[in-house]
């Protein structure tokens, strides 16, 4: 779809009543192939839009594999979220979204979740159903706690919480046996618990910016540690070189 259609589509989506789901759907599709089912519904019934997609949109939102939503205000995720079953990838920031839903769950096929500076608060015990999911990234969301149902995403491999408000990680998060990356630089962290040395596959391991006085004394032993970020945290002259011997294989940044 050229820019000129798709600037023409919103203008006429704005005109309809309920216009918030189809301005979505036009963001979401664009550009389209000139042979899409929307393409041929945006040429063929211009004037009545918003009602083709509402009464077409199980079908519409079920091709929807991956969606972003930049800079655009989202009261909330569209309802039904059943319809999105094929949805693997969703990123949003800059939305004013105030909270996840309690059934976000029915994204069952998502693999990818990224949102960020949204002011979620907290987040729904539904996300730990995401049973799919492999990286999720909430960076800029005014989190203060995570809760352990995150313990349950057993396919996740990337977690990136940078940016919040966290004082302390759940030890649930040991549970995470294929994790390789965690990120959670600038939150308020005094320590890392010891349990999330245990975790097998871990990589990447960034706790840059927080106030951690002192490492869990089986750190050294995280055997697939390749990195290691601790910047402007409160650790010693003397922990420091002690954490370099121990870990003289591991790229680490102080």
């Amino acid at each position: 779809m050229q820019a000129a259609e798709l600037a023409n589509l919103k203008r006429l989506l704005a005109a309809e009543e309920g216009w918030e789901l189809g301005f979505i759907l036009a963001q979401s599709f664009a550009p389209l192939p000139a042979d899409s089912a929307l393409a041929e519904l945006i040429v063929r019934q211009p004037a009545g839009l918003y009602w083709a997609v509402e009464t077409a949109q199980e079908a519409l939102l079920g091709a929807l594999t991956d969606w972003s939503l930049h800079y655009e205000p989202l009261a909330e995720l569209p309802q039904p979220l059943g319809y999105f079953a094929n949805l693997r990838s969703l990123s949003l920031s800059h939305n004013y979204l105030p909270k996840l839903p309690d059934n976000l769950a029915e994204l069952r096929a998502l693999e990818r979740l990224q949102i960020h500076y949204n002011p979620l608060g907290e987040l729904p015990e539904s996300l730990g159903e995401l049973s799919l999911l492999r990286s999720l990234s909430l960076n800029s969301c005014s989190l203060s706690q995570l809760p352990n149902v995150l313990a349950q995403l057993e396919q996740l491999q990337a977690l990136v919480l940078m940016d919040n408000q966290l004082t302390e990680l759940p030890r649930a998060l040991a549970q995470l046996q294929n994790l390789e990356k965690l990120i959670v630089r600038g939150n308020q962290l005094k320590r890392l618990p010891e349990e999330l040395c245990a975790l097998p596959k871990l990589r990447i391991l960034d706790l840059g910016d927080n106030q951690i006085e002192r490492l869990p004394y089986n750190l050294p032993q995280m055997s697939s540690l390749q990195m290691l970020h601790l910047e402007r945290n409160q650790l010693s002259a003397s922990q420091k070189r002690n954490l370099s011997r121990q870990l003289s294989d591991v790229n680490i940044y102080f």
